[in-house]
């Protein structure tokens, strides 16, 4: 993926869209856009394999939108970054296929409330590498609220209709997904920080 990213940011460069002393920039942007289009593309196979179109498009929405403003844990890898979203996808996949609709229902509550507890108080979570200002920080937890807010509304009209039950558990699953990543970033900052502190110690 970084080779490719450098081919296109090179291009660009050759071509003085992007100035050369920007390189680095436009090739991490390229890499993650890369990634991104190949998570999608996987994800939209197993869809069409499937034949469950409107519960992974829902389930792209949710998980993104909220991952994008959320946080949470970061792979270190882009391989990682892909099974991780893959495990994840595929278990939301294989639940809709197995469990039945009545099951569905009360996973659905009971990930709706877990999520929104977690989700309000740990959100927004940064990485150690790339940490959040505090301007960034206040603005992306009210965010986090609102889009949350927005999303439990809906998911609770859909819990209200028995017709509409089992799309409740495309929008709460997402939602459970994000906050299991705001609990597992929250820990790896932790150990990052413990880490970093003992080894400030040693140094002095």
């Amino acid at each position: 993926m970084k080779y490719l990213a450098t081919k296109v940011t090179n291009y660009f460069i050759r071509k003085n869209i992007v100035k050369e002393d920007e390189q680095e920039t436009y090739i991490y942007c390229f890499e993650l856009l890369i990634a991104t289009i190949v998570n999608l593309l996987v994800m939209l196979v197993i869809a069409v394999a499937t034949q469950l179109y409107l519960e992974s498009f829902i389930f792209t929405i949710v998980f993104m939108s909220m991952r994008g403003i959320c946080g949470g844990y970061h792979a270190n890898t882009h391989l990682t970054c892909f099974l991780t979203l893959m495990i994840v996808f595929g278990a939301f996949i294989t639940m809709l296929k197995l469990i039945n609709v009545i099951y569905l229902f009360y996973i659905s509550i009971g990930c709706l409330v877990l999520a929104s507890i977690i989700i309000c108080l740990l959100a927004p979570i940064d990485s150690v590498a790339k940490p959040l200002t505090i301007k960034e920080y206040k603005k992306n937890k009210k965010k986090s609220i609102v889009l949350l807010s927005f999303y439990i509304g809906i998911s609770i009209i859909l819990l209200i209709f028995q017709k509409t039950r089992y799309f409740s558990f495309c929008l709460t699953y997402p939602l459970i997904a994000v906050a299991i990543m705001l609990i597992v970033g929250y820990i790896k900052n932790l150990i990052q920080n413990s880490k970093e502190q003992k080894f400030q110690i040693v140094e002095e």
